[in-house]
């Protein structure tokens, strides 16, 4: 039985996956629930959800562009921080841990009578570290 249990917990440490790592000051894209890993400070970026999607679709005229709050979650030794930040406007971008990470793109576009499943999207971000 011992030698199953240990076959197993190295079967299970084999497949654990360290977050990619992406560079600074270049565009990169998460799926919600995807965590990324950030140069220097040993952080970790991760795509939690999208808090609601009023974007304007685009294949409507509107007056108004939307809203679409995604929340986004930084993680190093020492802090945790997780903020809501708005991919359409008002606050696009979220600084923390020594990094300014900015939401550049939420895909997909907005579609009139198609609705996005809360797991469908992709953030596009780049990163970049704040000047000491």
């Amino acid at each position: 039985m011992r030698r199953y249990t240990a076959i197993a917990a190295l079967i299970g440490a084999a497949c654990t996956t360290s977050p990619t790592a992406v560079r600074l000051d270049q565009d990169f894209e998460l799926k919600v629930g995807e965590t990324v890993s950030l140069p220097g400070n040993s952080a970790r970026l991760t795509f939690q959800t999208v808090t609601g999607d009023s974007r304007c679709p685009v294949d409507v005229v509107c007056v108004w562009a939307g809203s679409a709050p995604v929340v986004l979650r930084l993680q190093r030794a020492t802090t945790d921080t997780v903020a809501t930040v708005d991919a359409v406007q008002g606050k696009h971008e979220l600084v923390a841990g020594g990094y300014r990470i900015e939401v550049r793109e939420l895909k997909p576009e907005a579609r009139a009578g198609q609705p996005i499943p809360a797991g469908g999207y992709t953030v596009v971000l780049r990163a970049s570290a704040l000047p000491l």
